[in-house]
């Protein structure tokens, strides 16, 4: 029973956390109270990124000064198997046998429309919702980006150096259908949030 109570109210601090835009300090709870594991998990969304083309010298120093939970090394950093990671986060954000903070928190730090349910269960006002809809959606841009760029070797492996890509006339008509598709889909979330009953706010 304590054990439970614990769990829950270190998953709401988590989330609340996560919800507040402060990831480090959820990363700095979990290390307190000894939870490596916990600090890698919520290091794990991440994107991979090779530092010798994407970061400057001092955001390379900043990488290899972070704890062991997060791989660094001299050609980059970052989680190299998001898409795995990703889809792990929602299996739990999904799965009745956990207690419902810990799933908000699965749910809020991989956000997708299978998960929204969780996130929506946290949520007491208004600015909950919106951010939640939003965080949906965010997260969705970016996997689309990806697909559209083929993704990467470490999102796709071997499939994303053999498929061909677009032509960037092509792609840039692309992304402006995208962009409006995405607008449109932010309107239509905006325009439902004021049909939202909240507790509180």
């Amino acid at each position: 029973m304590f054990l439970q109570a614990y769990e829950r109210s270190l998953s709401q601090s988590i989330y609340a956390c996560i919800r507040a835009g402060r990831l480090e300090q959820a990363i700095d709870i979990c290390k307190a109270v000894h939870h490596p594991w916990r600090s890698a998990l919520l290091r794990g969304g991440e994107l991979y990124t090779w530092s010798l083309f994407s970061r400057s010298a001092a955001d390379a120093a900043d990488a290899a000064s972070m704890d062991d939970t997060f791989s660094t090394d001299s050609t980059g950093a970052g989680n190299k198997r998001r898409r795995l990671w990703k889809q792990t986060c929602a299996a739990a954000a999904r799965a009745p046998s956990l207690n419902q903070p810990t799933r908000a928190m699965y749910a809020a730090i991989a956000p997708q429309q299978s998960t929204l349910p969780a996130l929506l269960s946290q949520c007491r006002t208004w600015g909950d919702h919106l951010w939640a809809h939003i965080s949906v959606l965010f997260e969705d841009r970016i996997d689309a980006q990806l697909a559209q760029l083929k993704g990467c070797f470490w999102l796709n492996g071997m499939a994303a150096l053999q498929t061909p890509t677009a032509t960037s006339e092509g792609m840039e008509d692309d992304v402006y259908q995208d962009d409006e598709t995405w607008k449109a889909q932010v309107r239509r979330q905006l325009t439902s949030l004021s049909e939202v009953a909240v507790e509180d706010g």
